[in-house]
């Protein structure tokens, strides 16, 4: 439609073989200018996606496991209206998200000294240097360099900041965390209960059929029966108890349990159970 439009500008055959406009400076094309506030806000969110994806990597939560909750500390909810909320809890997979100010949380800065490269620069203060930096006595300036003893280190060359959040700020039985940047952080629920693992396994069954349907080329309309043989207790209650979600999901009439389903293609895994499912 766009080449169409713009062949009625041009003489060529095709848009691709024309040169770029000219621009015409007195014109006014500040309305196509980016918007950096919402770049911004996007970088956010995508950093914080980021954050709790690596949480679940380290603790082996499949994606399609729901989490309870993540707290966000320092992000002025404000800013985010409710469909970049939704987008961030389907993102990262969570049923709630709770907001939290700066003052509910505190990064602590541990300060790893590169002594090859100090060692030339300030010599018989070195020793001073340790003990005061051991004693969290040295202030952070706004270029991220420290002033330790009327020293400037340079980060990233004169010492290395680790920042860890404060013990005090989450239950590390419960929940992990990631620092977005250095006002952001994120704590992440990392336990799972009986609906949450019934909800995955829904999920995960849906994702089973989506892709059967898929590799057999059905069309995006076609209703299909489905069939499966798993006699996991558990999988078979969350297949139950999400019975309209499932149906809804893969346009499917009916789920049945067959116990002696015949092996099609490639066996499946829901939750460590192997499963046979066949759809037609």
């Amino acid at each position: 439609m766009s080449e169409e439009k713009n062949l009625k500008s041009f003489t060529k055959d095709s848009v691709h073989l024309q040169l770029y406009p000219t621009i015409d400076n007195s014109s006014n094309f500040s309305q196509y200018k980016p918007n950096v506030n919402v770049i911004n806000i996007i970088d956010i969110i995508r950093n914080i996606c980021s954050g709790a994806l690596s949480i679940r990597k380290k603790h082996n939560i499949r994606t399609r496991m729901p989490l309870g909750y993540i707290k966000i500390f320092g992000l002025d909810n404000s800013i985010l209206d409710e469909n970049l909320i939704n987008i961030l809890k389907e993102e990262i997979n969570v049923k709630d998200i709770i907001f939290l100010q700066n003052k509910d949380i505190k990064i602590d800065n541990n300060i790893k000294l590169n002594f090859k490269n100090l060692g030339a620069k300030i010599g018989s203060r070195m020793n001073n240097i340790m003990n005061t930096i051991k004693q969290n006595d040295f202030q952070i300036l706004d270029n991220e360099n420290i002033l330790c003893n009327g020293f400037e280190l340079i980060n990233n060359q004169d010492f290395v900041s680790i920042k860890t959040l404060s013990n005090q700020a989450f239950d590390s039985s419960s929940e992990d965390y990631n620092l977005v940047n250095n006002n952001i952080a994120i704590v992440v629920s990392i336990v799972t209960n009986e609906n949450l693992e019934s909800e995955g396994i829904a999920r995960d069954f849906v994702r089973i059929i989506q892709t059967i349907r898929k590799d057999k080329n059905f069309n995006i309309n076609h209703k299909i029966n489905i069939s499966h043989n798993s006699k996991d207790n558990v999988v078979l209650d969350a297949i139950l108890k999400y019975n309209n979600y499932i149906k809804e999901q893969t346009l499917a009439d009916s789920i049945t349990f067959v116990e002696n389903l015949e092996k099609i293609n490639n066996s499946f895994f829901i939750d460590d159970t192997e499963i046979n499912i066949s759809i037609e």
